[in-house]
Order: structure tokens, then sequence, then C-alpha cells
């Protein structure tokens, strides 16, 4: 099964958040269902599929009023389409990248402007890295945009030295 990791900013009431930011290396299943309930997604049948899924994060860090979660697995993938698609009255920022060659960006910002798109690297007439990311962070606050961008040159610096 072909894998996925990436970085989602997500701003959460405290309780939410405080929760969360507990959470062990398997997010439970009721703190999936409080995180679709905030993102305005009310359709049991939505939650019930989510909620049967087992949601992998490998680190979580609190910034701000945003909580970061370091994710693994493909299923964090059709939760971020679902909430880009049908969520209201969340602020949600991710990048995942998926370890067959190409970048997947989603965004709702606090005035419910909503972007998703993707970069294939291996697809040399799809959409470009340079093309995509510009409009994916200009979506999101400055301060956000900005921890994102501190956290993959690190990794991009982290891989230079090994």
């Amino acid at each position: 099964m072909a894998e996925a990791f990436g970085s989602i900013a997500v701003k959460l009431p405290l309780i939410l958040h405080s929760n969360l930011l507990k959470s062990k290396q398997i997010i439970a299943a009721d703190l999936i269902k409080k995180l679709l309930k905030h993102a305005n997604i009310q359709d049991e049948a939505i939650i019930e599929s989510f909620t049967s899924q087992q949601f992998e994060q490998e680190g979580l860090e609190s910034i701000d009023e945003y909580l970061f979660i370091d994710t693994m697995g493909t299923n964090w993938i059709e939760l971020l389409n679902k909430i880009v698609e049908l969520g209201k009255g969340i602020e949600i920022y991710a990048l995942i990248e998926h370890e067959e060659g190409y970048q997947e960006y989603f965004a709702i910002n606090d005035h419910s402007k909503t972007f998703r798109d993707l970069v294939d690297f291996e697809d040399e007439d799809g959409k470009s890295y340079e093309e995509v990311m510009p409009r994916w962070l200009e979506v999101m606050p400055q301060d956000i945009a900005g921890v994102f961008f501190d956290m993959f040159e690190g990794d991009e610096e982290d891989d230079d030295e090994a």
C-alpha cells in the first residue's frame, strides 16, 4: 500500500485543540468526529466512514492558535478532501506528500476561501510546484505560511546534511 505524509495546521476550539494535542499515535475516532463536526459536516454516513478508519499522527505541536499535525497515511488525504469540499467555519491548511511522487495542497481560510490542488512531479504536462505553491500560500495567513515554509525548508536542509 502506498504511503503519504505531511502536515496540517488547523485552528480549533480550545477543548478540541487540547484533546487532540494529547492524542496517541492513532487519533481517537471521537476526536475525528469532533473535527468533522467543527467543520460543520453533519452527514452521519460521512462521519461514520471516517471514524471507522485509523488516523496516524507522528507529531503534534501547538503554535499560536493552531494545532500542527504531522500525518502518516493516505486516509488523511480523503479526510482533507472532504473537509475542503463540504467544510464551513473551519480554518485548515495542509500539505501532504505521496510516495508515488506527488504533493497535495489543501486550504480553507477564515473567509471560507478554499484551495485544493496537486503537483505530480512525474507528469511533465501537469501543474508545476512553482505554479501551485504560491496560490496555496496566498490563501493562508502569512504567519502560518511562514511556519510551513520553515518546516519544509528545514526538511530539505536535513536531507542535505544526510
